[in-house]
């Protein structure tokens, strides 16, 4: 009985830092930092201070208050190139306003200004995924098992 050759269903590689476009990958750098900080209002200073003649300095208390919604589990940044949900959430409510109650008025705000600004935002569903960061951490992980083993 001849049963028909199944083809694996091709799964779309996770999304990375480098599928981002400059704009987006700041962002979400962002968020990491603040993310991870101990002291948010100290992280938030010190982050305004360094992007103060950066075109996204006008969005950062929006782009903040927006953070505090959405990243309400801090968490230390990943290890690698591969976005977390949260990452993706904050890509979404900026690119579509996504988000609800005060989070989407903060995305909204945001989105104004960082568009004003020459900013654009992509939705993560839209973005290209290359697999490089993916690929990337795998090898990482490949080769840390086989130096642990040694």
């Amino acid at each position: 009985m001849n049963t028909p050759e199944r083809t694996p269903s091709p799964v779309a590689p996770l999304l990375g830092l480098a599928d981002l476009s400059a704009d987006e990958a700041l962002i979400v750098l962002l968020f990491r930092e603040w993310c991870c900080a101990p002291l948010p209002a100290v992280t938030q200073h010190r982050l305004a201070r360094r992007l103060a003649s950066n075109a996204v300095y006008e969005a950062l208390p929006h782009l903040f208050e927006l953070f505090a919604h959405l990243g309400q589990q801090r968490h230390a940044p990943p290890d690698t190139g591969l976005l977390t949900a949260s990452e993706t959430t904050v890509l979404e409510a900026l690119a579509v306003g996504s988000a609800s109650g005060a989070a989407k008025a903060a995305a909204q705000q945001a989105q104004g200004k960082l568009r004003r600004n020459g900013y654009v935002v992509r939705r993560p569903s839209d973005m290209e995924r290359s697999g490089r960061d993916e690929l990337e951490t795998r090898i990482a992980i490949s080769a840390l098992a086989a130096f642990t083993r040694l």
